[in-house]
């Protein structure tokens, strides 16, 4: 019976086998396999009786003929990449960064330097580099996450000790067992902040001429922390507007002392552009001298100043007022302010006056006058017992107040009122300014500066 059965199957699988193509025993053995086009095969393991007379291990291979119109689609499992192992971090704000600055391998420390040092920051510097300072630990470290992988990193500013404030910023990574210098990033005043995602590095801009107090702008670049190296996201600048009028200042001292080549880099890309740099030194080449006074920013950002230029001519030097109202633009590229335009008008209107004071004798003075309309403001000195005064402006409407020029801290002020216009009365009861019309080619006197009996803040604040 064992072997009716052995007989059935092997008659079952040649039955099943197509004639029309070779066994596989009997194709020659150069001839590579024919795949059928038609039909799929499915081979099916069958296990044979354990009691045959043969390998009990043994399984036969039957081939199924099924249509290739019905045989399913193959569902091929999506491909799932393996997650990276995650680098272990440490919390950086955990770390004893004294500790850690002052014996890793990559800083240099000066112990010397320490007590000069109110906090008792480490003096380090970093290798292979310029930057130096006072390490700003405890609070003065910046944390936060730039570079997006869950961890924070930490920011350490190295200071001077001095007025040029951080000269570097240090940038650490988390690493497996101790902090990574990432980045080490110098300047001077620099600073740097974490916020949203981004370190965001700051550093004033100067254009060469302002005190170290006073920078022409501010720079800011936000960067990403990306494959362990800083990106630039982003970088922006900006100019005081407090610092025009200093801009404007250099610009006219520079003319004065004929060095035409520091002056012209104040002028605007767009004001070069209409003449040259020899055209425009010949338009001052019969210029021996050019006093800027008065020099004022406006509401609107102008800039407006008197001028006093001294001209040679066949008849000896002749002297000329201007008035100047210039517009600046900012210049990111260079960290500077710099003319762009001007409106310029000969000054020829005038105001004159006499002085009062309640002593026996008249103070040295500063006068005011202040254009009602722009705000401009313009200025003469008076010495000691003058009685006497006058000032050139552009037309316009005016008031006129003094303040003591040698006592630059006194609040006592004086001014052309209707007190003055009421005789100084002790009845007359208004202090209020008098506005004056100032025109052009003539002279507006009797504006006498007599009225010192008004109460605090009735007369304009010193400018």
């Amino acid at each position: 019976m064992k072997y009716l059965l052995l007989v059935a199957t092997l008659l079952l699988v040649c039955a099943c086998t197509p004639r029309d193509a070779p066994r596989a025993d009997e194709r020659l053995p150069d001839t590579p396999p024919v795949a059928p086009t038609t039909a799929a095969s499915t081979l099916t393991p069958i296990s044979l009786p354990t009691s045959a007379p043969v390998n009990p291990t043994a399984t036969l291979l039957v081939s199924t003929q099924v249509p290739a119109t019905n045989v399913p689609p193959t569902s091929i499992p999506p491909t799932v990449t393996p997650k990276p192992t995650a680098v272990p971090a440490i919390n950086l704000r955990l770390v004893d960064w004294r500790k850690y600055l002052t014996t890793d391998k990559a800083f240099k420390v000066d112990t010397t330097l320490e007590h000069l040092s109110l906090n008792k920051w480490p003096y380090i510097s970093v290798n292979n580099t310029e930057s130096m300072g006072f390490a700003v630990l405890g609070d003065g470290i910046a944390y936060g996450d730039v570079s997006g992988d869950g961890h924070e990193e930490a920011l350490i500013s190295l200071f001077s000790g001095g007025t040029a404030g951080n000269l570097a910023v240090l940038l650490f990574a988390p690493g497996p067992d101790k902090p990574q210098l990432v980045a080490t990033i110098p300047g001077y005043k620099i600073g740097g902040v974490m916020e949203a995602g981004l370190l965001k590095i700051s550093q004033p801009q100067y254009a060469g001429f302002e005190p170290n107090c006073c920078a022409s702008g501010l720079s800011s670049t936000n960067y990403q922390l990306t494959d362990g190296k800083l990106v630039t996201v982003s970088t922006t600048s900006e100019g005081f507007p407090e610092m025009r009028a200093p801009t404007v200042e250099k610009f006219y001292q520079f003319l004065n002392d004929k060095k035409y080549a520091d002056a012209w880099p104040f002028l605007s890309p767009g004001y070069q552009k209409q003449q040259t740099f020899e055209t425009w030194r010949a338009g001052y080449s019969a210029t021996t001298s050019v006093e800027a006074t008065d020099i004022r920013q406006r509401s609107n950002g102008t800039v407006s100043v008197l001028l006093k230029a001294a001209e040679a001519t066949g008849k000896g030097q002749v002297a000329q007022k201007y008035h100047a109202v210039w517009s600046l633009v900012w210049d990111a590229k260079v960290g500077q302010w710099r003319l762009d335009t001007a409106t310029v008008s000969i000054v020829t209107a005038k105001i004159a006056g006499k002085l009062q004071y309640p002593s026996s004798g008249i103070p040295a003075l500063t006068i005011f006058a202040k254009n009602t309309d722009t705000g401009d403001i313009f200025t003469s000195e008076t010495a000691r017992n003058q009685s006497a005064w006058s000032i050139t402006v552009p037309p316009g409407n005016y008031t006129v107040f003094a303040y003591l020029l040698e006592s630059p801290n006194s609040t006592l002020a004086g001014g052309y009122s209707e007190f003055v216009k009421c005789g100084l009365k002790v009845g007359c009861p208004s202090h209020k300014l008098i506005p004056i019309k100032a025109e052009s080619g003539k002279t507006t006197s009797g504006i006498d500066v007599s009225d010192w009996y008004a109460p605090a803040g009735a007369f304009p604040a010193r400018p």
